[in-house]
């Protein structure tokens, strides 16, 4: 079993210390955030990218077959969640750029 010891220095950074490689890695609060930022993204890319896919489906038809929902599902809605989702993805891969 690996000893993971984690502190927090006063500058703001997190440094992790194994016992077993004796290798401390520095990992600034930012770059943390970053990555949790990009994880969240890319969950809500592939929920909207499900959404969109699945409006698309003879399943999803049959859920909800009533007009005008199921004709505005297919021409606006369902085409909306694939670009939500996809910009929501390249975001994510893209690790917010700025």
């Amino acid at each position: 079993m690996v000893n993971v010891r984690r502190t927090l220095p006063s500058k703001g950074y997190r440094s992790v210390t194994s016992a077993r490689y004796k290798k401390t890695v520095t990992i600034s609060r930012r770059k943390l955030l970053a990555g949790a930022a990009a994880a969240t993204a890319l969950l809500i890319g592939v929920v909207f990218l499900g959404r969109g896919i699945a409006g698309f489906t003879p399943w999803w038809r049959r859920l909800a077959p009533e007009q005008p929902f199921a004709r505005l599902d297919v021409r606006y809605y369902s085409p909306l969640c694939l670009l939500i989702g996809l910009g929501f993805a390249v975001l994510a891969i893209t690790e917010f750029p700025t």
